[in-house]
């Protein structure tokens, strides 16, 4: 169980950290 709530947590993480590093590239394209 506890297993799982890692797996979902690190996903999301993940998830959270491409989300910034795209919108960091964007805001460098744009600027």
């Amino acid at each position: 169980m506890v297993l799982i709530y890692q797996h979902c947590y690190c996903l999301l993480h993940l998830k959270l950290y491409s989300l910034y590093i795209s919108y960091a590239v964007w805001d460098r394209t744009v600027v």
